[in-house]
């Protein structure tokens, strides 16, 4: 999706076709998904997705337009807190929202039944379920970017933009599925995702906090005549050890009550088990 403006600026395409070419991407992975949903609800309303669940990935699909061809697009060439506001989108917005959206189970539904039960007898890559993993490799990523080296070379270079934003997206949609498979996998599941979310929460805190109380500006290529260079990066600090941090605690939270709910419901059941 992001790849579309970014080329079509590198061969001197017009904006206007850029933004059709992004627009058009988008829309078919919306449209992909509502033909997967009626699919899947021809057997009964509410069948391997929910309602609330269709809503989620319609937001996501949101989250994804604004940050690839909305205005913070043009601002984030210009603004700091603008290109984080970006990655926050991306990150923390559109890859959870996707994910929760049960993408793979709707987009299973547009395969034939033969495709299905191939995919179901073929053996995951190693590296899938892994949530160590995932964590480990979209912090790498998130921090990694943020080093004024890589980001401003990413600012000057349009196949290394391209390559941050899938780098940060992709990265950021293994680390949410990742946290929901590990919980649905296996017992005590959702306590190890909790414990990642959490740990997430501070290693990108800490991030925007480091980025926030710099005496300077960090990033030379947003020193520009009129912008005050070191208020603009304070703001995009913020962005990332506040309101970014905040949807990894609420996730954390969230997973903490799922997995002390399945506690309880366990502990209940271990005693009728024994009476019977």
């Amino acid at each position: 999706m992001l790849l579309v403006p970014m080329v079509a600026r590198a061969h001197g395409d017009s904006p206007d076709a850029a933004v059709w070419g992004s627009a058009a991407l988008i829309l078919g992975l919306a449209a992909a998904y509502a033909l997967g949903v009626i699919r899947l609800w021809r057997s009964g309303r509410g069948r391997g997705v929910r309602a609330w669940q269709i809503v989620c990935f319609g937001l996501g699909i949101a989250a994804l337009a604004v940050a690839v061809f909305g205005p913070i697009e043009s601002l984030a060439e210009r603004s700091f807190a603008a290109h984080m506001g970006q990655h926050m989108l991306l990150i923390a917005a559109a890859a959870p929202l996707l994910v929760v959206g049960a993408p793979i189970a709707v987009f299973g539904a547009l395969l034939s039944s033969t495709s299905r039960k191939a995919i179901a007898r073929g053996s995951a890559p190693a590296f899938v379920g892994r949530p160590l993993l995932a964590f480990a490799l979209h912090a790498a990523f998130v921090w990694a970017w943020h080093a004024p080296v890589l980001f401003e070379a990413a600012l000057r270079s349009e196949a290394l933009h391209f390559l941050e934003h899938v780098t940060l997206l992709g990265s950021a949609l293994y680390f949410w599925w990742s946290l929901l498979h590990a919980g649905r996998a296996r017992a005590g599941g959702y306590g190890t995702s909790a414990l990642l979310a959490l740990a997430t929460m501070m290693h990108t805190g800490l991030l925007g906090a480091l980025i926030t109380m710099a005496r300077r500006p960090l990033y030379a290529v947003y020193v520009q005549p009129g912008i005050d260079a070191l208020a603009d990066q304070q703001l995009a600090g913020l962005l990332m050890w506040i309101p970014g941090a905040l949807v990894y605690l609420v996730a954390g939270l969230v997973l903490i009550g799922t997995w002390l709910g399945r506690a309880r419901r366990s502990t209940r059941a271990a005693p009728m088990s024994v009476a019977r």
